[in-house]
């Protein structure tokens, strides 16, 4: 946590957050979080079956609503807020201070320079969430924050956090490999124990009418038929032109093409399309080489970086099945550990942050119009985004000195 020298400066950073939430929560109409997941919750209370009527995530994942059910309909947004206050400082103050920065009311260029970088990078996606009104923020702000545990020696309290997390969307489990891999193996134990536990939460709450187990419900009905042979790596309960991940870029590239039709771009299947099973050989061998390149990046590491958690949360967004806009808000992370990393290892590492920052830029219709964002979407400027700082950061990371022995 800052100390008192930079408390005051974290504060008014807070509270600006704050308000630069306040308009998605409070002024427009409803979304993903009363569409979704509010009747979700009041399906798990009445005991009905949750997976219906869009709701595709884990048991655990319905737990964020209940509070709003005790409470006036019009209190909603304020609960959404506040839920999306406490995520983004999570993500932005604590994920700050991780990262290596600190809070000053005057701060030196380079740490400016450097939250620009990150920011450019990330920021928007953090406006993606709120417009959709989805949890992705205070899952990264979990996550993060438990990072930020594990750096300071606090283990078990940092595990629970990205096990919660886990438990709601299951990419935060990437974290169990890496925690293994730089030495943190009770860690890792306990990140999935609590993403497992989590996920009987509900059942525990208001048991199920059919008695059948949540989790095993999902895993039955959500996750298993889009391990069938016939499936597209890619199609996962939403149009693929919205699933930025490695699988659904590679699916949308081999299957759909973008085409102009009176005077706007179209979707229309390829006349040859590539295979399931071809599209899922492409999408595993990317996955196994990017993982490959993950643990060569950090086999030095001991303990957690800021690296090496930046390209844990990179992997998280490229390996997800599926994986839409709100999701890239993690990105701020590697960013800035990346940009970090370019004043204190090597300038050459400030290309890669120029060309993602720009990235990170370009995906907003009010910046380009809406014919430019619908092609650049399609094209892939966001996985792109998020594979250039995964390379970026096993770069820096490769340019560490090796630990002193002890």
């Amino acid at each position: 946590m800052p100390g008192s020298r930079q408390l005051g400066p974290a504060l008014l950073l807070a509270a600006l957050l704050g308000a630069a939430f306040a308009p998605h929560s409070f002024l427009f109409g409803a979304t993903d979080w009363e569409k979704v997941y509010i009747p979700a919750a009041e399906r798990l209370i009445a005991g009905e079956t949750l997976y219906r009527e869009a709701f595709v995530y884990p048991p655990a994942a319905v737990l964020l609503p209940l509070p709003a059910l005790a409470v006036p309909a019009h209190f909603w947004p304020l609960h959404f807020w506040a839920m999306s206050l406490l995520g983004g400082i999570g993500l932005l103050l604590v994920g700050w201070r991780f990262t290596g920065g600190r809070f000053a009311w005057l701060p030196p260029w380079r740490e400016c320079a450097t939250a620009l970088l990150g920011l450019a990078a990330g920021f928007g996606y953090v406006f993606d969430v709120l417009v959709n009104r989805q949890i992705d923020l205070l899952l990264a702000g979990g996550v993060v924050a438990g990072c930020w545990c594990l750096a300071k020696r606090r283990p078990y309290a940092g595990a629970a956090l990205i096990g919660l997390a886990a438990a709601m969307k299951c990419t935060p489990l990437l974290f169990v490999p890496y925690l293994c891999w730089v030495g943190h193996r009770r860690a890792a134990a306990v990140v999935f124990a609590a993403a497992l536990a989590a996920n009987f939460v509900p059942d525990a709450l208001y048991p199920p009418g059919d008695g059948q187990p949540r989790l095993k419900v999902w895993a039955e009905r959500v996750f298993a038929p889009k391990l069938a042979s016939d499936q597209n790596p890619g199609e996962w309960y939403a149009a693929v032109g919205f699933n930025h991940s490695l699988s659904g870029w590679t699916t949308r590239l081999g299957t759909a093409e973008l085409i102009r039709r009176d005077g706007a771009w179209d979707v229309r299947p390829r006349a040859d399309p590539a295979s399931p099973k071809a599209l899922k050989l492409v999408v595993a061998s990317a996955a196994l080489s990017l993982l490959i390149l993950a643990a060569w990046a950090t086999r030095r590491s001991r303990g957690v970086t800021p690296l090496g958690v930046g390209m844990t949360l990179a992997l998280m967004v490229l390996l997800s099945p599926m994986s839409s806009k709100p999701h890239f808000c993690v990105l701020v992370i590697p960013a800035w550990a990346l940009a970090r990393a370019g004043f204190e290892r090597s300038r050459k590492l400030h290309v890669v942050s120029a060309v993602v920052a720009v990235l990170g830029l370009l995906p907003n219709k009010d910046l380009l119009g809406g014919d430019a964002y619908d092609w650049i979407l399609w094209n892939g400027a966001v996985p792109l985004g998020a594979l250039a700082l995964f390379a970026g950061c096993a770069w820096a990371a490769r340019l560490t000195p090796p630990p002193a022995a002890s």
